[in-house]
Parts: C-alpha cells; sequence; structure tokens
C-alpha cells in the first residue's frame, strides 16, 4: 500500500499507528524543506532510522551520549569502506556488538519520536522488500511503543522548557566536587562546555536527540556542575517553507522511471 500525505492534515503519530498494520514490509518517509527521516520496515516493525539531518546522524548519536570520542569516529569513518558505521567501530575494538545494537536501537527511536513532533511536512509510504540493511541490526521497534515514548518525551520537554524556556539561555560553570556520578552524556557536554556558552551553542558542540540533550543539562544543573546566568531573548524561528507535495510526487516519480 502506498500513501502520500501532508502532515497539517495528517499527524504523523496516526502514520505510525497505520504504519503497523498496513505497512508490513517497506519504508515512511517523512520530508521538510530542512530534513529528511526515513524508517524502513519489516513486518510491520521499524528495522531502521535515518536522516540527512547532521545533527541526527549515527556518529554524533554516539558522540552526543559519550560512546565514542572524536577520533573514534575519525578512524571508524577512515576504515569502514563498505562496511556499515557500527561494523567499523566494533572491528576497531571501540564498541562491542552489544553496545553497538543498543545505540542502534535507542537512535532509531530517537528518530521516530521525533517525526511526531513534526506539525508540518510531507509523509509518504512505500510497500517494497527491503534488502538487509545492517551488518548489527537492532531489536525492531514497534511503531504503537514509539508513538507513547514520544507522548512521554513530550510531557518531559513541556517540564524542561518551565527552566530552558529556549536555547538562549546562557550557562557557566558552577562547583561539582564529584563528577564521576555524572551519566556518559552529561559528562560529554562538560567535557564541550566553554564559559559563556548558551545552551543552543552547546548543543551545536555535540548533536543527537534534542531531548536526551536537555535531560543531560538538566543533570548538570541539578548537579551543580553548570548554572544558569542569563535568559536571553528567544532565538527567531528559522525561516522556512513547508516541503511541496508536488516536489515529492515528482521525485516519486523519477524514481520509478529510473528503476523500469
Amino acid at each position: 500500500m502506498e500513501l502520500i500525505a501532508q502532515l497539517s492534515c495528517l499527524h504523523a503519530d496516526d502514520v505510525l499507528q497505520w504504519s503497523q498494520t498496513s505497512l508490513l514490509d517497506g519504508q515512511l518517509v517523512f520530508q521538510r524543506r530542512d530534513k529528511t527521516v526515513t524508517l524502513a520496515y519489516d513486518g510491520g516493525r521499524i528495522v531502521e532510522a535515518s536522516s540527512d539531518d547532521p545533527n541526527a546522524l549515527f556518529g554524533r548519536h554516539l558522540f552526543s551520549q559519550g560512546l565514542v570520542g572524536e577520533e573514534d569516529l575519525a578512524a571508524a569513518e577512515a576504515s569502514a569502506g563498505r562496511r556499515r558505521f557500527g561494523a567499523a567501530l566494533v572491528e576497531l575494538g571501540v564498541l562491542t556488538r552489544t553496545q553497538v545494537r543498543a545505540a542502534l536501537a535507542e537512535h532509531t527511536l530517537n528518530l521516530a519520536c521525533s517525526v511526531v513532533f513534526w506539525s508540518d511536512g510531507i509523509v509518504s509510504a512505500q510497500s517494497v522488500k527491503l534488502r538487509p540493511i545492517a551488518e548489527i541490526e537492532p531489536d525492531p521497534l514497534d511503531p504503537f511503543f514509539a508513538v507513547m515514548e514520544a507522548a512521554r518525551r513530550q510531557d518531559e520537554l513541556d517540564r524542561l522548557r518551565t527552566f530552558l524556556p529556549h536555547d538562549n539561555v546562557e550557562l557557566d560553570f558552577a562547583d561539582l566536587a564529584e563528577r564521576d556520578r555524572l551519566q556518559p552524556a552529561a559528562r560529554r557536554l562538560l567535557e564541550v562546555f566553554a564559559a559563556g556558552d548558551t545552551v543552543g551553542r552547546l548543543y551545536d558542540k555535540v548533536g543527537g536527540s534534542k531531548f536526551h540533550f536537555l535531560k543531560a543539562v538538566e543533570e548538570l544543573v541539578t548537579e551543580a556542575a553548570l548554572r544558569t546566568v542569563a535568559v536571553g531573548a528567544p532565538p527567531p524561528e528559522p525561516a522556512s517553507r513547508p516541503a511541496s507535495l508536488l516536489d515529492v510526487l515528482v521525485d516519486q516519480d523519477l524514481e520509478r522511471r529510473l528503476r523500469a
């Protein structure tokens, strides 16, 4: 079954719930002018997620969560060849297969949850049997679980934004005596933080899931590693046009012609 719709008319969470029973094998593509998220399905479950957003790449997820360093990423990129990134990290001895599987599962969940928050854009679905896509595959993700998790995260984000109302909140070092008790993601933020960084500037240094990033900032403030010193004006909303339904249709027609 194929589908194409505007997210202003058909909510992303409804699409994910529909996909569980109606898109057994194939992919869902969520598109906006600034980014695309693709969810690959096998047997009604999500088996892989990818995005062209630089902050949402798998390597950025690993770095932001404190699982690998910049040197590890560079070494894996140089040695990957035709292998997937996670497999290269395992071969280099940076991570175990179990760690890569867990990280892939979390990365897939992060991307699936992220599209639930989209209020505009285009979603298209295509039922095709996909080839094996990874040497190390995560456990399949139930689309309904992703919808429920996205709702939970939205509640958490609403709470987090009561003391971090936007990304133009300036931070500074505080006096934390026991940094070892911090979670890896919080320690990574502390490693790259520079006095005077705003929340937005700090996020640009690590990328990854914005939800997990804000949770790590909260941990740093709660544990007195960082403190808020000023709340600036809200940053302007990025100027962007919603994705064009016509553009998507033209792209799909071109893809069909190339496959013919």
